[in-house]
């Protein structure tokens, strides 16, 4: 096992060492492992918590938010779709200070910075989208969901994005979706 990890390990390392020193020279701070709290407004108190990996903040005021990867990187499309959500939601929690300390007048952009170890060992993904813009729908969309859920007729679905429709949802078993669904799997199972 050693032999197998170690030599990806010094890779990574190496590679880490030297992005590190060249993001450094731009940023004025860096806040790593923050936890976050945003209340939205609703009837039963919903409270959305979150960390964020890392947030760089400029000299300009502006912070690019970072999400350490070990496996794929979400697309352009997964991000704008909001079918990974994660680094928008942070943004609007970062926008509307929820980030205790740490206060940004926009974002920069948001980064995926993936390590392998493999070859390359390394790599800085920075999302090709309007951050501020993909925070602000991120915030529109949960007011909204929750605004919905509110609604006591309202059912929670066990899909509501899918991105595939071979997709399964974690809660499928409970909604009793194959009993439903028309598609080839139900077929299958009968």
């Amino acid at each position: 096992m050693l032999a197998l990890w170690l030599p990806r390990f010094e890779r990574v390392a190496n590679w880490f060492v030297r992005y590190e020193s060249n993001r450094r020279k731009e940023v004025s701070r860096s806040v790593l492992e923050v936890k976050a709290q945003l209340g939205i407004p609703s009837a039963f108190g919903f409270e959305l918590r979150g960390r964020a990996d890392r947030i760089d903040i400029f000299p300009g005021g502006e912070a690019s938010i970072l999400d350490y990867k070990t496996g794929r990187v979400p697309s352009r499309p997964q991000m704008e779709r909001l079918l990974s959500p994660q680094l928008a939601l942070e943004g609007a929690m970062l926008l509307d200070g929820a980030f205790p300390n740490v206060a940004a007048k926009t974002l920069k952009d948001f980064v995926h910075v993936r390590l392998t170890g493999g070859h390359p060992p390394g790599e800085e993904c920075p999302a090709k989208l309007d951050a501020n813009q993909l925070a602000s729908k991120a915030r529109d969309m949960l007011k909204n969901l929750v605004a919905r859920y509110e609604n006591v007729d309202e059912p929670y679905r066990s899909w509501v994005i899918r991105e595939r429709v071979t997709d399964k949802g974690d809660y499928d078993h409970l909604s009793r979706v194959l009993e439903w669904w028309a598609g080839d799997e139900a077929e299958e199972s009968t």
